[in-house]
């Protein structure tokens, strides 16, 4: 409920939904959904075994290593996937995301009806933050766009204003971008690369 339906899947269904099926943002996304699953199945198989074993035979490919969840190893912590100086970072960044989080609540008191709506400009510092691109930042705040803007001394503030452009109504980010496609042009530039893709 913390980590993977409010944060992580809320965050990466932009891609999964709006991004070229092939790309390799995707990809990876559905990589990372795909191992997430099948060790939710193993672990909640001892208590959940009929969801458990339903989610199993529909999970691609699981049934071909073992044909029932029942049957599968438990899941164990993979080493390679420990990192603790990426966890100080992920924590510095959620510990930022609160209070984008609140200032987006506070926001839509003043017309900023949904975050998807929203532009988040980050004022000062923000060291938490040196490892991500604005472009990570607006996917992560789940916004439609990110600024950081310098300031003197040592304070951080956050502001929210209305993002500049037009919603797209395939991705509903609002984009800057809309119309350029000369053949789609009711959609931003991303979309419409997706959609060719598709043809």
């Amino acid at each position: 409920a913390t980590d993977l339906s409010a944060f992580y899947m809320n965050v990466v269904k932009d891609r999964l939904y709006a991004d070229q099926p092939d790309s390799p943002e995707r990809r990876s996304t559905q990589t990372a959904l795909h191992a997430i699953c099948s060790a939710l199945c193993r672990m909640l198989a001892p208590v959940l075994s009929h969801t458990a074993e339903e989610a199993w035979q529909l999970l691609p490919g699981a049934t071909g290593a073992y044909p029932s969840v029942e049957l599968a190893p438990f899941p164990v912590v993979d080493a390679a996937h420990t990192n603790p100086a990426l966890s100080v970072q992920w924590d510095g960044f959620f510990a930022v995301r609160d209070r984008v989080n609140k200032a987006l609540e506070e926001a839509k008191a003043n017309g900023i009806k949904k975050a998807l709506e929203a532009r988040v400009t980050l004022i000062g510092a923000f060291p938490a933050l040196n490892g991500f691109t604005n472009d990570e930042l607006t996917m992560l705040f789940n916004v439609s766009d990110t600024r950081r803007e310098a300031e003197t001394g040592n304070v951080e503030r956050i502001e929210i204003g209305g993002a500049v452009g037009s919603k797209c109504p395939r991705c509903w980010l609002v984009k800057r971008d809309i119309g350029r496609d000369p053949l789609f042009r009711d959609i931003c530039v991303r979309c419409a690369e997706a959609v060719r893709a598709l043809e």
